[in-house]
């Protein structure tokens, strides 16, 4: 109990100033240190069980490595990106995923060779440039290269129903996908030039909170 009251006395201090030294501070806290040595024994414990807490507890493993994957491509941290990409292999064998079971292992072996293999693209990725920062405002906005595409590319070039909503003729849908990034192009810089980047993240805002407004009348 004293270890713990201690903890918590310091985790308190640092909620009410949160700076990177205090941080380092806790972590370096051996009442912080023994409390969170118990608590890793208890869910080494929970974890090598059977019945729901088992489960729970491989529950939270795997949405940590998610989270470290979203933390790897906000951050730009390509070492990170690579480590829960390990982590998340078996993961993969043991869910049956047959699809990211076969090919991740190939994905870690081909990018954990870039330094030999592609050196300059190893140190574009290790620059943070696997990922796409779309706006200057927020640093930790990063997102991932497909996503970036979904977000502008297809987005601007969307049409309703698709192309069955304009045509079936496979010439016309071949010049539709050919042009779609000049298009997108074109009508992003309209969008810029007819619509103030502070009234569309109002609208955008608007929207937003009327859309969890219903969501939350219909739970």
């Amino acid at each position: 109990m004293v270890h713990l009251d201690k903890a918590l006395e310091a985790i308190d201090s640092v909620a009410k100033k949160i700076s990177h030294a205090d941080l380092e501070q806790i972590l370096n806290n051996p009442s912080c240190t023994r409390i969170m040595d118990l608590f890793e024994e208890y869910t080494e414990l929970l974890r090598l069980g059977s019945g729901i807490a088992a489960f729970w507890v491989t529950y939270l493993d795997m949405m940590e490595v998610l989270l470290g994957l979203i933390r790897a491509s906000r951050e730009g941290d390509w070492k990170l990106h690579l480590a829960c990409i390990r982590a998340m292999i078996p993961w993969c064998f043991a869910y049956d995923r047959v699809n990211y079971a076969r090919y991740l292992p190939y994905y870690l072996a081909q990018m954990s060779q870039l330094p030999s293999t592609h050196p300059d693209v190893h140190a574009e990725f290790m620059a943070g440039k696997f990922s796409v920062q779309l706006g200057p405002v927020n640093p930790f906005g990063r997102i991932p290269v497909d996503q970036t595409i979904e977000e502008t590319v297809n987005k601007d070039t969307q049409t309703a129903g698709g192309t069955n909503g304009f045509s079936l003729k496979p010439g016309a849908v071949s010049k539709y996908y050919m042009t779609r990034e000049f298009r997108g192009q074109y009508l992003r810089q309209l969008r810029e030039m007819t619509h103030p980047k502070h009234a569309a993240q109002s609208w955008f805002t608007t929207t937003c909170k009327q859309r969890e407004r219903r969501r939350m009348r219909k739970m």
